[in-house]
């Protein structure tokens, strides 16, 4: 092992790289006495200048200046440039320094009051802090690496384990319990609060015959995909169910059966879409995931039919036999990247179309008026559209100029209208 390093922070005077900014003279003058603070914050004085400098001695620069020894029998290769102008607190500076380690595999972790340079791999074996849940987490910095029992009420730990692990940093690792229903998770405790956001959406009912995937989203932005398959297959399509209250002598309005809908969450800093549902409702999800993930597509415009007269899978047919530039039923991406798709939703009896040209939707729609009820009502009767008939439009639009956040504000303040009672109400839904 490599000798154990301790330098006094003495030593640093005149070197460049981690600079401690210290108080003048005049800051230890003698004044009145006055009542101790409960707590004095934590000082800022630590500041990251560093131009070329060998992470060797970057690393025993900072193990100087924050007077801890440093223990490590690692290499680390290569060299640094980092300037910040701005000034850090021990904690924040620990955890800054961290980041930029974990490019090359390592990080400095608190043992006693000593620094140890520990590669990943050796993080599950060192003596980290251990939290049975986050409620212990209060003196945790959000960029510490702890180990977290998380529970999970549910949900197959097997299946999270493998569904999650595109969320983990880096230096994380998890392990499902071998006997109870939790995981094990290692990493900073910044990632193991948004798993336990995520598993604290969809863990909340009783799965039965459910599966969790998680896609990695490369070209479609995750805000709009997840909010299209919650208003699409989500907990506000599932059938509404009743039963009779001997009580009330009435009908009570039952929760949504969580075999009927699916729960989509995506995670912006990994880009990964969490899927949570029924096996037959998540391979509708897919086939639209598919759709806009397409690298080569021109976005997408989805709209959703409910046939009147016909079965949802008979209609499906009819178009894709009727109408040229619809892909088949079992057609890859890679051979309709500019067909239009149609899925079939046998439960709710609808037509979900997604198409990548315009033009290819009121080749449908008109097929469609032509062999179902006039999605627009009754022709020379009534303009009203039945309300069994309601076209659920979502369209995509990738501006070229404009900032994707202003227009959607734009957008939503144009589209919002307020009634005489003072309550906004919205025509759309806009993510961005």
């Amino acid at each position: 092992m490599r000798n154990l390093k301790q330098i006094g922070s003495r030593a640093l005077a005149g070197l460049a790289g981690l600079v401690l900014w210290l108080a003048g003279p005049q800051a230890f003058a003698q004044a009145p006495p006055v009542a101790a603070p409960a707590a004095a914050a934590p000082a800022r004085n630590i500041r990251f200048q560093f131009d070329g400098i060998p992470y060797s001695d970057v690393i025993e620069r900072f193990s100087q200046m924050v007077n801890k020894p440093l223990v490590t029998d690692t290499n680390v290769a290569g060299t640094l440039t980092f300037n910040d102008p701005n000034t850090y607190t021990y904690g924040e500076a620990l955890d800054t320094l961290n980041v930029v380690l974990s490019m090359k595999g390592v990080m400095l972790v608190e043992s006693g009051n000593y620094l140890r340079l520990v590669p990943f791999k050796e993080l599950p074996a060192m003596p980290l802090r251990i939290m049975r849940g986050l409620e212990q987490g209060g003196d945790v910095r959000q960029g510490e690496v702890v180990t977290v029992v998380l529970e999970v009420k549910n949900l197959d730990t097997k299946e999270v384990a493998d569904a999650i692990t595109a969320m983990l940093s880096n230096a994380g690792s998890l392990a499902p319990l071998s006997r109870g229903r939790g995981l094990i998770i290692t990493d900073r405790l910044s990632n193991i609060t948004r798993i336990r956001t995520l598993l604290t959406t969809i863990d909340t009912e009783v799965a039965v015959d459910k599966q969790m995937k998680t896609y990695t989203l490369l070209n479609a932005s995750g805000a709009i995909v997840s909010d299209l398959l919650n208003r699409t297959f989500g907990i506000a399509t599932a059938p509404k169910r009743t039963a009779f209250n001997p009580n009330t002598k009435a009908m009570d309005v039952l929760p949504p059966d969580p075999n009927d809908y699916i729960t989509a969450v995506y995670d912006d800093a990994s880009r990964t879409l969490v899927l949570f549902g029924p096996h037959e409702r998540i391979a509708l999800a897919e086939e639209m995931i598919n759709k806009f993930e397409q690298k080569d597509g021109p976005g997408g415009d989805v709209r959703i039919y409910f046939p009147q007269t016909i079965k949802a899978d008979e209609l499906a047919n009819i178009i894709r036999q009727a109408i040229p530039g619809v892909a088949a039923a079992n057609e890859t991406g890679a051979t309709s990247a500019t067909k239009a798709r149609v899925i079939t939703d046998s439960t709710l009896n609808r037509l979900i179309v997604a198409a990548p040209i315009a033009g290819q939707l009121e080749q449908i729609e008109l097929l469609i008026n032509r062999v179902d009820k006039n999605i627009h009502g009754q022709a020379g009767v009534t303009n009203i559209p039945l309300r069994s008939q309601t076209i659920q439009l979502t369209k995509v639009f990738r501006p070229r100029a404009a900032d994707t956040t202003n227009l959607a504000s734009i957008l939503t303040q144009a589209l919002t209208r307020r009634s005489p009672d003072g309550r906004a109400t919205t025509t759309a839904s806009i993510s961005h």
